[in-house]
C-alpha cells in the first residue's frame, strides 16, 4: 500500500510550535519513504516524521529532513503495528521568507512479507521443521 500527504510550512514557523498533517496509514511495516521538496526550498524548511509520539525519520532526534529539489528515497523497516496508525509529518521553517510544501510517500507491506517478521523463521521452528516435528 502506497500512501502520501503534502505539508505547507508557512514562512516563519518555529520549531516549538510546527505545523502538523497526519497521515492515515494502514497496519504493516514502512519499506520506503520518499521525500520531496520543491525548487526553491533551500532547505529552509525541515520535516520529521513520527509514530506514535517517536520521531521515526530522520532517526537520529536532533536532526531533520531539510531539501531542496532533490528527493530522499530510502528503504527501511520500521513496524507501525500498534494503533493509532499515524505518521505525524511536523514541519518548521523559522527563516523563511516564503511558504515552503514538502510531499510524503510512505509505502506498507504486510509483516509476512518480511521474513524477520515471519513467526515461523525462530530457531525453535527452523529445529522442529528438521526433527519433522512441524511444517
Amino acid at each position: 500500500m502506497w500512501y502520501e500527504a503534502e505539508i505547507t510550512i508557512p514562512a516563519g514557523t518555529a520549531q516549538a510550535s510546527p505545523t502538523i498533517v497526519e497521515l492515515h496509514v494502514a497496519y504493516g511495516i514502512i519499506h520506503r519513504v520518499v521525500v520531496e521538496a520543491a525548487p526553491g526550498c533551500h532547505r529552509l524548511a525541515a520535516i520529521r516524521l513520527y509514530y506514535s509520539e517517536h520521531q521515526i525519520y530522520p532517526s537520529n532526534p536532533d536532526e531533520d529532513i531539510a531539501l531542496d529539489a532533490v528527493p530522499r528515497i530510502f528503504e527501511d523497516r520500521q513496524p507501525v503495528l500498534q494503533p493509532p496508525f499515524i505518521v505525524k509529518i511536523k514541519g518548521y521553517s523559522p527563516s523563511a521568507t516564503y511558504a515552503h510544501t514538502y510531499r510524503v510517500g510512505i509505502g506498507i507491506m504486510a509483516p509476512e512479507a518480511f521474513p524477520e517478521y515471519r513467526a515461523d523463521t525462530g530457531i525453535l521452528s527452523k529445529v522442529g521443521r528438521l526433527l519433522g516435528v512441524s511444517k
